[in-house]
C-alpha cells in the first residue's frame, strides 16, 4: 500500500471534523469556568458564617489593660474563639522604654452564641500606653461546620488541619504564582 493510495477524504469532511475539534475544545472551556464558578460559590457559602464574627481593639486602659470587643452576628455559635494581641513598641520614639513586643495576652471564649458579642479584658505590662505601642489582634474560632478560621485585621483563613480543600488549592495556586513572578523578576 502506497500513501496515494489512501483516501484523504474531502473539503466537508475536513471542514466537519475542524468544526467538531473546535466544538469540543470551547466546550471543554465552558465546563472548566462553571466548575470554578461551583468552587467559588461553594468557598463563599463556607466563608459566611466566618465573615460574621470578629475581634477588635475597643479601647485601651492606660498602663493597665487592652480591652478587644469579640462580635458573633451570625445565626450559629462560634465554639473554642481564642483571642489575643500583640503590642509593638513603636518605630523612633525616644526616650521610651519597655519590652518590643508583647505578645503574651489572650483570652479564650469557650462559646460566642448568635448575636452576641463579649468583652476581653487581658492585662498590660505597667507603663504600656496607646502611645508607645502599636496594638494587633488576632483571634481564633471554630465555626458551625467544624472549620477552624484565623481573623487578623488583614484576612480571614482556614487554620490547622481541617482547611477545606479549595484552600489548599488556592494556597498551591498562589504559590506557584508567586514563584512565577519572583522567578521573573530575577
Amino acid at each position: 500500500m502506497e500513501w496515494s493510495d489512501l483516501d484523504w477524504g474531502n473539503l466537508p469532511s475536513w471542514g466537519a471534523f475542524l468544526a467538531a475539534s473546535i466544538a469540543v475544545t470551547l466546550a471543554a472551556g465552558a465546563y472548566k469556568r462553571e466548575g470554578q464558578r461551583d468552587q467559588l460559590k461553594q468557598r463563599l457559602a463556607i466563608q459566611e458564617q466566618a465573615s460574621k464574627v470578629g475581634a477588635w481593639i475597643a479601647r485601651v486602659v492606660e498602663g493597665r489593660a487592652v480591652e478587644a470587643r469579640l462580635l458573633n452576628r451570625s445565626d450559629l455559635p462560634v465554639t473554642n474563639m481564642e483571642v489575643w494581641v500583640e503590642a509593638k513598641l513603636k518605630p523612633g520614639l525616644t526616650g521610651r522604654t519597655g519590652p518590643p513586643i508583647i505578645s503574651n495576652l489572650g483570652h479564650t471564649i469557650p462559646v460566642l452564641e448568635p448575636k452576641d458579642d463579649k468583652t476581653a479584658t487581658m492585662n498590660l505590662p505597667a507603663g504600656t500606653t496607646e502611645e508607645s505601642y502599636d496594638f494587633r489582634v488576632t483571634s481564633t474560632f471554630t465555626d458551625a461546620l467544624g472549620i477552624k478560621w484565623r481573623r487578623t485585621p488583614d484576612s480571614l483563613e482556614p487554620d490547622g488541619e481541617n482547611q477545606p480543600s479549595w484552600h489548599r488549592q488556592m494556597a498551591e495556586l498562589n504559590a506557584r504564582v508567586w514563584r512565577s513572578v519572583r522567578h521573573r523578576r530575577l
